[in-house]
């Protein structure tokens, strides 16, 4: 169980203010050492990654202050220690010096370590920065934008995290879902724009996970779900660090776990999960293109097959005349019925996918590939299925991959199987009972107390921008 209780509103409300960078005289140092760590402390806490040290056996009481995985703590710890413990703080190498909690708190944000001594109303900047490696996006890439994907390191992934966002407003919080454990749970949020219920409701979930079973974050999303029974998750997977950057910004909440290189969203919504953040990098003509392609791929995704069904089996005077006849004739010999051909093709597809996936890397493309020319090409030839359906089924699985979240577009691969099947009973009318059945549905989510389909539904004008980008006017930022 977490250890954190949820915090009180007026937690929320000081680190508000905070925010708005309210700074008095109040901010400067005491040269009383308690003192001064409460006053940079109240600025960022709670924030587990950033670590109070006391120097031992030292002349005068001293802290060294530093955030976990932008320090280089072995190469400055041996020196600082020797320095502080001879009392030559004029010899320590440090660039220089603060004398109020606020530059201090800043200097901390920017990956340098702060040496605090009893006595003394400045603080000393060290210097060490450590150098991140991070990885390299395997599933989330893009062409413009950072490359950099979360590590195996919790810290390394906080640091990378921190890096981006620089706000003395973000805030860390380390608990144990398992009392004495080692793996930790990291969640990450800012304050002021975070909802204090989400982070609470957050909380009282992840006290019923199953640990033992803990070994990946991805673990985490079934506690974490609003409606179990829901094909469509509530939480945003990724393994970008600017995503979650861009996503702590907006208020959202990031969930990170001890050796997993992947991160959670929450809350998350369609909108959200279906604009990546690169479109970020891109003009906003070049974006909303995207965006328009990549909405009308999955519409494709997960209605042209049923719409293809729904139009030569039960609606054939929708067809254009010389249409239709081109259809007749590529059906010619054909023993399968048209919803038969579809559901055949597109289940053979689908092998194929899982196929590729269990398959060694420089297997998977070459046998899929060679599997779907040599199945298509056969089974024309063999005339169990028609040229037509070949091209549609090839066109729905391309529009499935334009969908950026792997989770989302495997949900939209299997809901269109009872789109046909309302298709080959009802025709068009099944098709479109089936599409209002799922808006419904899709309505009533909520993401821990957000509507999935926010702003759209309901509607806020304000949020539009989130859907397709805005020009600029009268001196606003642009929200991509």
């Amino acid at each position: 169980m977490p250890a954190r209780q949820p915090s009180k509103l007026t937690e929320f409300e000081t680190q508000a203010r905070l925010a708005s960078a309210v700074v008095t005289s109040e901010d400067s140092f005491q040269g009383v050492l308690e003192a001064d760590l409460k006053a940079i402390r109240s600025q960022i806490d709670p924030a587990d990654d950033i670590v109070a040290q006391s120097v031992p056996e030292a002349k005068t009481p001293s802290v060294i202050i530093f955030q976990q995985g932008l320090v280089d703590v072995p190469t400055m710890v041996p020196p600082v220690v020797k320095y502080v413990r001879e009392g030559k703080l004029d010899d320590v190498p440090s660039v220089k010096t603060v004398s109020s909690s606020k530059d201090a708190v800043s200097a901390l944000l920017q990956g340098d370590a702060i040496l605090l001594v009893n006595g003394s109303q400045k603080a000393l900047v060290l210097p060490f920065p450590a150098k991140l490696q991070p990885n390299k996006p395997l599933t989330d890439r893009v062409v413009r934008g950072p490359h950099e994907a979360f590590t195996s390191q919790l810290a390394q992934n906080l640091a990378l995290l921190r890096n981006l966002v620089q706000l003395r407003t973000m805030r860390v919080e380390l608990f144990a879902l398992v009392p004495d454990s080692e793996a930790k749970v990291a969640l990450c949020y800012v304050a002021g724009s975070a909802p204090p219920s989400v982070r609470d409701e957050i909380l009282e979930r992840l006290q019923h996970v199953q640990t033992r079973s803990l070994v990946d974050v991805t673990a985490l999303k079934l506690a974490l779900a609003d409606d179990s029974w829901s094909p469509f998750v509530n939480v945003q997977l990724t393994e970008r660090v600017d995503t979650v950057a861009v996503a702590l910004i907006r208020g959202r909440y990031g969930l990170f776990l001890t050796g997993a290189e992947q991160a959670l969203i929450a809350p998350a919504t369609f909108i959200e999960m279906m604009n990546p953040t690169e479109d970020r990098y891109l003009p906003r003509f070049l974006a909303n293109t995207s965006r328009v392609i990549r909405w009308g791929s999955l519409f494709i995704a997960l209605l042209l097959e049923s719409v293809y069904i729904a139009v030569t089996q039960v609606h054939q005077e929708l067809l254009p005349t010389p249409l239709a006849f081109a259809i007749a004739r590529s059906r010619i010999g054909v023993p399968l019925p048209v919803f038969a051909e579809v559901i055949v093709m597109a289940l053979i597809i689908e092998v194929l996918r899982e196929a590729a996936i269990r398959l060694p890397g420089y297997l998977s493309q070459t046998i899929s590939i060679v599997g779907a020319l040599v199945i298509g090409q056969a089974v024309v030839q063999a005339s169990l299925i028609s040229a037509p359906v070949i091209v549609l089924v090839a066109v729905v699985a391309l529009a499935s991959f334009t969908v950026p979240q792997y989770e989302l577009a495997l949900t939209v691969r299997f809901l269109r199987f009872p789109a046909m099947f309302g298709a080959a009973m009802l025709g068009l009318f099944g098709v479109t009972t089936y599409v209002l059945l799922l808006l419904i549905h899709m309505t009533k989510l909520r993401s821990f107390g957000v509507a999935f389909l926010s702003p759209l539904a309901p509607f806020h004008m304000s949020k539009l921008p989130r859907l397709f980008r805005w020009p600029m006017r009268a001196g606003k930022p642009e929200l991509p």
